[in-house]
């Protein structure tokens, strides 16, 4: 292979493994000898194309969009679909796994884990308020000819559910 194709094969596992990923691993899935890992892994690297890591077992991220070469590069709803029809044990298929994934790899770049972790946390935490409010807006919906009322908040803190003000209604 040459210098190039080898850097173009070193961008492109990286992207599939999700933009970053720990040299072990990458190092695995290329299937290279250390000494050519090490190698392409340090020009691109000096060349600002990736960035290492900073946990102890050393890992590399891809450093921006733009700086990347043109690797062939697979449609952002590729990797929804193909999560979505791998089952998770949960029975779960909610497909936007990849994004969030993708917006912390950028949080975690720029912040200290102490402060990420803040951030992570609260946004987990108004998607699971969001996702259990639309669970019981829904079902007070289907119960609408029964005189549930989909717009009542007592319906939502009777079970505890934080209520959620939706941009539809005033």
């Amino acid at each position: 292979m040459t210098r190039q194709q080898l850097r173009d094969k070193f961008i492109a596992v990286l992207t599939e493994l999700g933009g970053s990923a720990g040299n072990g691993k990458l190092r695995d899935t290329l299937g290279w000898a250390d000494a050519t890992y090490g190698a392409v892994k340090e020009e691109l690297i000096g060349d600002g194309v990736v960035t290492p890591g900073r946990g102890r077992g050393g890992s590399v991220a891809i450093a921006a969009a733009e700086s990347a070469p043109a690797a062939p590069a697979k449609p952002a709803h590729a990797d929804r679909s193909a999560r979505a029809e791998r089952p998770s044990g949960t029975g779960a298929n909610v497909g936007y796994e990849a994004e969030l994934w993708r917006m912390a790899d950028a949080l975690r770049g720029s912040m200290d884990a102490a402060e990420y972790k803040h951030v992570a946390l609260g946004l987990l935490f108004l998607k699971y308020i969001s996702d259990a409010f639309e669970e019981k807006h829904a079902a007070l919906q289907a119960e609408k000819a029964q005189g549930a009322d989909p717009e009542d908040q007592d319906e939502y803190r009777a079970e505890n559910i934080f209520w959620v003000r939706s941009s539809k209604s005033g």
